[in-house]
């Protein structure tokens, strides 16, 4: 939460940069589980518990940031301006931050997951407990 929190007002609620702390959560758990003498089975359920985490704290901070995009009244032309767009952003195009969003999410729970299962390998790289399962 804290670094989540530190992000959103370091690119000022852009939250497309949220869905890569994903990584070193699922690192972290993935090390943890494997530190701990975790099996396979027990590391499946807590890497679907991780990415249960990390996608509900993206969420809400996608919740929130499109709020404020969708409230703010100069976000199509902050949007123009920040990525050079040479074109004028409409606000219906700002209907794709539900889709955005909801890509981001799934990114989001597939790159903890995966992060979980490699870290768990990687510490333990004599076999392969997760083929076991």
């Amino acid at each position: 939460m804290f670094y989540a929190t530190g992000l959103f007002g370091f690119f000022m609620g852009f939250p497309v940069f949220h869905t890569f702390l994903s990584i070193p959560a699922g690192l972290f758990a993935g090390r943890w589980l494997r530190h701990n003498g975790a099996d396979a089975n027990r590391m499946h359920k807590a890497a679907k518990q991780s990415a249960l985490c990390t996608t509900s704290v993206l969420a809400a901070v996608c919740f929130v940031s499109g709020l404020l995009a969708l409230s703010e009244p100069s976000t199509t032309s902050g949007i123009q301006h920040m990525l050079g767009l040479p074109f004028k952003i409409t606000p219906g195009m700002l209907l794709i931050i539900l889709d955005g969003g909801a890509l981001m999410l799934a990114l989001g729970w597939g790159l903890t997951t995966e992060a979980v299962k490699r870290a768990f390998i990687f510490t333990h790289p004599g076999r392969d407990p997760v083929a076991q399962v």
